[in-house]
This record gives structure tokens, sequence and C-alpha cells, in this order.
């Protein structure tokens, strides 16, 4: 008896019995009629007998052929049972969107991210909400200070507010927070839409109130602002890496925003929050 035979010669077997012919058999595996031949000499190795009788009406099943056939039946309807669940199993997974002020402010502390949630980063509440409705994605935690949607499950998780940063130290020295009337002379750099930043001065409707500069990445964005060539406005859950710049930071005064969490599925969104509380 051999010590080994491969998998997938137990699916070129049962092929074999269908259609009682190599050479059918073999083009509907796609292999040449020799190499099916050799594999199926190797099975009747492993069994250390004959599985088939050769003649030229065609290949046919010995009595232990025969028990090998139906023993094979029953393994590979298992194989294909248990392929099926773990199949299921990946598509029960939670796709999970989140804004990266929440995924750097929040998933750091525990270990969110299993077998269960696949995650999703977007600069923007909006593109993630888009995903959403395309049904690309299951679950959002982003702004929702604005958001209304009757059709959607809703649940806040936190307030926070927005911060002002600052290289000069001498710049909004006698506030203790930031008024929108303050920075009306002020060149602000915030990351090219779609971000979240974007949405709030949107919102509000102060995009056209002050002076706005786009800019591509927010490592450039806190270089600049280093450098005193202008500011920036970020939410306070991203204020880490502004301390580690040593920029000087206070909050924007009157203006707060909403991180909740979204879903068309109440009980996935049930699990998600089960998981970051």
């Amino acid at each position: 008896m051999g010590d080994f035979m491969n998998f997938n010669y137990m699916k070129d077997f049962i092929k074999v019995v269908e259609y009682n012919s190599l050479n059918k058999a073999s083009r509907e595996l796609n292999i040449s009629t020799p190499a099916l031949s050799k594999r199926i000499r190797s099975v009747e190795d492993y069994f250390d007998c004959q599985l088939f009788y050769r003649t030229s009406k065609g290949i046919f099943l010995t009595q232990k052929g025969n028990s090998v056939y139906h023993s094979f039946l029953k393994i590979n309807e298992q194989f294909e049972e248990l392929k099926s669940k773990i199949s299921e199993s990946k598509d029960k997974r939670i796709k999970l969107g989140v804004i990266p002020s929440f995924s750097l402010y929040k998933l750091h502390e525990k270990k969110y991210i299993n077998e269960s949630v696949v995650l999703v980063i977007e600069n923007s509440t909006s593109i993630l909400l888009e995903e959403i409705y395309k049904d690309n994605i299951d679950v959002v935690i982003g702004d929702i200070t604005h958001f209304k949607n009757n059709s959607l499950y809703t649940q806040e998780i936190y307030t926070e507010d927005f911060i002002v940063a600052y290289g000069d130290e001498n710049k909004f020295k006698n506030t203790k927070q930031v008024s929108i009337k303050s920075l009306k002379n002020e060149n602000i750099y915030i990351q090219t839409p779609p971000c979240d930043t974007y949405d709030l001065l949107k919102n509000y409707s102060l995009k056209d109130k002050l002076h706005i500069d786009y800019v591509d990445y927010y490592e450039t964005i806190l270089a600049n602002v280093k450098a005193n060539k202008g500011i920036t406005l970020t939410p306070q859950s991203l204020t880490t890496r502004l301390e580690s710049m040593n920029l000087y930071q206070k909050k924007l005064q009157n203006y707060k925003r909403v991180v909740g969490v979204v879903s068309r599925d109440k009980d996935k969104m049930n699990k998600i929050i089960d998981i970051i509380q």
C-alpha cells in the first residue's frame, strides 16, 4: 500500500467512473489520457489492489473499486460541505468603514480587527456612506453631526471639538478658544476634499468666508503650519501628531462634531458597538 495519495486524485477517480472512459474523463479534466491513467494507478497503488477492469469497451469498477468509489463520493460530499461552511463564515464578516481620526484614536486601544471584521479606512464620512448605499460596507463609524436618513440606523459614540493648530506662540495669545471670526485673515490649510474638515466648513457655510488652501498630504499641511505659513483645523482625536511636532493648539469656539455608527443592519451595528465600547 502506498504511503500517500494526492487528494485531487479522488476527484479524478470519480470522474473516470462517471464516464467509464479514461479518454472522456481526461478531456473533461483537461489533462492527457496517459497522465490520468498514471493518477488512477497511483490510487490503486495506495490501496494495493486493482480497482478497475480495463477492457476494449471501457474501464469498469471491480468490487473493491466500487467500495472505494462510494467512499470517495461521501468524502467529496463532506469536503464540499466544509468548503461551503467556511465560505459562508467569510461572507458573514462585517465590513467596517471608519474615518482616520477614529481608527487612530480608538482602534489602537484594543484589538478590534479580527476574523469577524474587515476594516476599510477613508478620509471622509461621505465616501463611506456612499459605500453603505452601494452595499459595499456594512457599518460606518464617522461624522454624523448633520446626518439624516430614516432608512439607516444611527447611534452616537462621542462628541469632540475641532482644534486650531498653529506655529506662532504669540498667535491667539489672549483667548482660551479661537473664534471663526478671528480666522478670517488666516491662511487655513486643510486636506484636499473629500475630508471631514472640509465637510465641517461646508455644513456650516464657512468655506466661502475663509481663505482655504487645499493640500493633498497631511504631513505637508503640518510642515507649512510649523513654518508659520498658515494654520490648520483638525478634529481633537487627530492632535497626537500636532503634539509630536510641538505645534500650538486651541479649541475652535462653538464648533464640535458628533462621531457615531451608521448601518442598514441593526444587528451588525450593535455587534460593532459591543466591540468598540
